[in-house]
């Protein structure tokens, strides 16, 4: 008589397999699901990379106008006398001096935020003039600022600022560039 062939393997069976192909099933789940996975965060990384890079040359568009670089270079020319003289042309946001005041405090505020949030880095940050705007803004009306905290109750008024200031500092601390703007040589100098 002759043998039947599956004799043979006499432990594979209809329940044998249904075990391998299930185990089978999930190792593909499984690698397909990690690849999808890869797939998203690779996407996620390429989407930030292209916020970022949009978010940078929107910046870049507003500091390289003639109008934001005359307006920085006359807001950081004037020299007030105190705390009021400061309070009387900045505050005031009908006047010419004080809307541009408020403008551009509120971009370099906004700016120090989204750097103390993350969205922007220091680096980003230093390819606008390695930060010496920040730093001699933050320096320049920092007793007024702190003055203007203390007698109008707000505590963070220009913190993003502040921060700002203080981020670049050390930024250019690290590389071992001057940051400290001297007001009286109206340069930088080694801290």
């Amino acid at each position: 008589m002759e043998e039947c062939r599956f004799n043979r393997y006499p432990m594979v069976t209809v329940e044998t397999v249904s075990i391998v192909f299930t185990g089978l099933s999930i190792s593909l789940a499984a690698f397909y699901y990690i690849n999808t996975l890869r797939n998203t965060q690779r996407n996620q990384q390429l989407s930030m990379e292209t916020r970022k890079a949009q978010h940078y040359m929107q910046m870049l568009q507003t500091v390289s106008t003639d109008e934001f670089l005359r307006r920085t270079l006359e807001l950081l020319s004037i020299e007030f006398r105190d705390y009021d003289d400061f309070y009387e042309m900045t505050v005031d946001y009908e006047s010419e001096v004080g809307a541009k005041f408020s403008a551009y405090t509120t971009w370099l505020n906004g700016f120090g935020h989204m750097l103390k949030e993350g969205l922007i880095d220091r680096e980003m940050i230093s390819n606008f003039g390695q930060g010496i705007q920040y730093i001699r803004a933050w320096d320049s009306w920092r007793p007024f600022i702190l003055e203007y905290r203390e007698r109008r109750n707000i505590p963070k008024y220009m913190s993003g600022l502040e921060y700002l200031a203080g981020e670049m500092k050390a930024y250019r601390d690290e590389r071992g560039w001057p940051s400290e703007w001297s007001t009286e040589r109206r340069t930088f100098e080694r801290g």
